[in-house]
């Protein structure tokens, strides 16, 4: 699945870290693959420096960088690099 489609972040976050879990669970490194992908494409298009930086709930309408959009970043992106020891 394309998930850049989805244009709220806070749901590639979510799903970023249901397939970490798979991959830990399984070994699938798709899982792995997907979890990674899905990771940079959000952080890529949702982290600037407005409102002192973050990632954006909502790429359309961007009016809110909340815990919802931030803090399973955080939690995906630390497990991530747990795993993989990259830390780009």
């Amino acid at each position: 699945y394309d998930w850049s489609l989805d244009t709220w972040n806070d749901d590639i976050a979510w799903m970023t870290i249901a397939c970490v879990r798979g991959y830990q669970i399984t070994g699938n490194t798709n899982l792995l693959n997907q979890a990674v992908y899905a990771w940079n494409m959000a952080y890529n298009r949702g982290w600037d420096s407005d409102l002192g930086g973050g990632i954006w709930e909502e790429m359309n309408a961007k009016d809110a960088k909340c815990a919802l959009s931030n803090d399973p970043m955080i939690i995906a992106g630390t497990a991530l690099y747990q795993i993989t020891g990259q830390s780009a």
